[in-house]
């Protein structure tokens, strides 16, 4: 009973609910579960002699203290019972002992994940965005979001945040699988959309967004957030006065995550290359002022069962303007050492960035450092940016054009390694 069955931990079968074929697993979790409750059912198999004891679930504090010896009676089964007949809230308002804001700027927050309590509510609330109504399945999280930076409600359906005229601006955080969904909806309810990357994990989800945001004048901002960092704004300044194409290189230590992450799975996380290697097609985008036009890749091969192909790879993209960007994203090294290493050559200029602390740049026998002592990936200056853009009604941080055509050259990045071929991207 504690180990039900073939199944357990195979989140194939949990999750997606792909079944083990009957003549190679007679008892499976699931066949054994039906089993026993049929037995029951029938009235064959007899448990109410194992149950000592019934708690409202209300009391559930109690059945505890039985259980560690507080209240001293012997016990074997105890049930929870839940009040059947009361009624079921999908929403609640919150009252918090945290003052409330109110901005041009309302906010519905979908997702309140690891990443968005130690990156994007710690830097939103350093802006005058007002917090409404936070979406968040689990219990713990929520309730620590909701003291920490006062939403004035908790729901568990999309549409208390998508059909609320007061909230005019979406956050979503959830697992990749979730954004083009939420993004989709979002628009069409005519509110301006943060998403963290990536947009989508496919080609028809991209274009079924494409299609939506045709349709409207709302902001639609994904969380590529090194373009503006102050090393990126450094390095953009030199490259205006380049007239000459430029070599771009771009190196990641990613470190390696298990084979069965859930951002692994490509119906879930889509894989590292669309999840995580966008990040970067984005910046060469922005540090080249230039759209891609061109993707070849390849990556490693090995039999290692704890190793994916896909996480260590050489991607090489061309650009409208003759430039040409490669990046190298591995999952081999030594984490220990710093992450991200960027250098670009051009009309007499060599710039290095060494992992957003610091940044050289060389040009005509002169050499000149920019530092920030501490890492500065540009997460603030990000969401300061999207904020003024609704507040200002100015254009995107980011245009819809350049986010299309990240996701895209990571899409056409994975059919070259299929393929072997350079894939064009119009």
């Amino acid at each position: 009973s504690m180990s039900y069955g073939p199944g357990r931990y195979d989140p194939k079968y949990e999750i997606d609910g792909i079944d083990y074929p009957l003549s190679y697993v007679r008892w499976t979790e699931q066949r054994n579960m039906e089993t026993i409750l049929n037995l029951i059912a029938q009235e064959k198999l007899d448990i109410k002699s194992l149950i000592t004891h019934r708690y409202d679930f209300i009391d559930v504090l109690d059945a505890y203290k039985l259980v560690k010896g507080e209240i001293k009676e012997p016990y074997l089964g105890i049930i929870l019972q839940y009040d059947q007949n009361k009624e079921h809230v999908s929403s609640i308002n919150i009252e918090t002992k945290k003052k409330k804001k109110t901005s041009d700027v309302n906010i519905g927050f979908i997702g309140a994940g690891s990443f968005a309590q130690a990156i994007t509510l710690p830097n939103l609330i350093k802006t005058k965005c007002s917090f409404d109504t936070l979406i968040e399945p689990n219990g713990v999280n929520a309730t620590v979001v909701i003291q920490k930076y006062g939403f004035r409600r908790l729901t568990t359906k999309s549409e208390d945040l998508f059909g609320n005229k007061e909230i005019n601006t979406i956050f979503i955080t959830t697992p990749h699988s979730m954004h083009a969904e939420y993004v989709i909806k979002g628009l069409k309810s005519n509110k301006h959309i943060f998403v963290e990357k990536p947009l989508s994990i496919n080609e028809d989800e991209l274009n079924s967004i494409k299609e939506v945001y045709k349709g409207t004048e709302n902001i639609l901002m994904v969380g590529y957030n090194r373009r503006f960092s102050p090393h990126a704004k450094e390095i953009r300044k030199t490259v205006k006065k380049i007239d000459t194409p430029i070599i771009m290189n771009y190196i990641v230590n990613a470190g390696q995550i298990p084979v069965d992450h859930w951002i692994q799975d490509i119906e879930i996380g889509g894989g590292r290359v669309i999840g995580e290697v966008c990040h970067f097609v984005d910046f060469l985008q922005y540090i080249s002022s230039s759209n891609p036009v061109a993707v070849y890749a390849t990556s490693i091969t090995t039999k290692n069962k704890n190793l994916s192909n896909n996480d260590s790879l050489h991607i090489t993209i061309d650009f409208a303007d003759g430039s040409i960007g490669n990046i190298t994203y591995h999952a081999l090294g030594d984490t220990s050492q710093p992450k991200e290493y960027f250098e670009l050559a051009g009309g007499g200029y060599t710039v290095k960035m060494h992992d957003f602390k610091m940044t050289q740049i060389a040009g005509f026998g002169k050499l000149r450092k920019f530092k920030t002592g501490a890492q500065q990936k540009g997460f603030k200056e990000e969401y300061q940016a999207f904020e003024k853009a609704i507040i200002d009604e100015l254009e995107s941080p980011i245009s819809f054009e350049s986010l299309y055509l990240t996701a895209l050259v990571t899409f056409r990045a994975l059919e070259s390694i299929q393929t072997g071929l350079k894939l064009f991207l119009q």
